[in-house]
């Protein structure tokens, strides 16, 4: 998203402040239906984050603050970006999706990171799948990103880099709930998502939908509250099969595949096992998702996906 499509720090440590403008000069405006889910489900989402503060244990008082004033700071390059504002709602519907309608199979969880790990990390989700013992647990960092252009193509290369050094990212402020007593760093392969405006405003929209039929105004007509009930469990059902979810786990497919040649290829063959781990499950969940032809050209055709398909066969192969 574009909290950190501005890619700070980079592996060098030098901090690079492009501006909106620099990084994608078109910036579409997000709609009116983006700016009502915005503005009633991104708040639910923020409040899952993780808590800084419940580190004292691990980390020094005055190191906990000047991180959060370090989010603080960047935050103000950005947060009234339409980049942001659709970038949240993705994180936020995704989230939500893998939860309730097992986009990411029935196992799978996710963790909303503190804003350090998001802003400075390239960790906007993290999404576990549970294994019979939890030390070897699979997970991975999702990226969210609604750009297509020079910030899909550092985020990649900056992923490459850290494979060819033999490293994965790291979030700072890990806690889960599969390890109740574990607090403090966790590494674990990163992947970048995205979907292009079309389909998030599409999807905001029957998330809309639903969420208007369980707060509907009080003084709406009973037989008119029946009429969006009924709309409602059709966008929900709608929601939970969308293609979307088809398209975001193609994308880790192929990106699964690339970093796990790229490990190999370069003699980092831990870290190539747990790419290759997750890249079978994937590939498992995706056997069992069934969408229509429509939606097939419609996942083919998005922006995102293509830009991220061609960025991967030219950095690599």
């Amino acid at each position: 998203m574009f909290k950190k499509e501005l890619p700070l720090p980079t592996d060098s440590g030098k901090k690079l402040n492009w501006t909106p403008e620099q990084l994608s000069p078109k910036v579409e405006k997000i709609s009116l239906v983006e700016e009502e889910v915005f503005r009633r489900l991104v708040p639910k989402f923020q409040a899952l984050r993780i808590n800084m503060d419940e580190f004292g244990e691990v980390y020094p008082k005055k190191e906990i603050e000047r991180d959060k004033q370090d989010v603080k700071i960047k935050k103000t390059l950005f947060e009234d970006s339409p980049f942001y504002r659709r970038a949240q709602i993705l994180e936020a519907l995704l989230a939500e999706q893998i939860e309730l309608s097992d986009w990411f199979g029935e196992s799978a969880t996710t963790i909303v990171p503190a804003e350090i790990d998001d802003l400075y990390h390239g960790v906007d989700l993290a999404t576990e799948f549970p294994q019979d013992n939890a030390d070897e647990e699979l997970r991975m960092g999702l990226d969210v990103t609604v750009s297509k252009g020079l910030s899909l193509t550092t985020k990649l290369l900056l992923i490459k880099s850290k494979i060819e050094k033999g490293e994965l990212t790291e979030m700072k402020y890990f806690a889960s709930e599969s390890l109740p007593d574990f607090r403090g760093r966790k590494r674990m392969p990163s992947i970048i998502i995205g979907l292009d405006p079309r389909t998030i405003n599409e999807l905001a929209s029957l998330w809309l939908m639903v969420d208007r039929s369980k707060n509907p105004n009080p003084d709406t007509d009973p037989i008119d509250r029946e009429i969006l009930r009924e709309q409602a469990r059709e966008a929900q059902q709608k929601l939970a099969h969308h293609g979307a979810q088809v398209l975001i786990l193609k994308e880790i497919e192929l990106q699964l595949e690339a970093f796990s040649n790229l490990a190999r290829k370069t003699g980092h063959s831990e870290i190539a096992s747990q790419f290759e781990k997750l890249l079978a499950l994937t590939r498992k969940i995706l056997s069992k998702k069934k969408i229509s032809k429509a939606d097939e050209i419609a996942n083919d055709s998005d922006d995102t996906f293509r830009a991220l398909r061609k960025n991967l066969e030219e950095n690599f192969n």
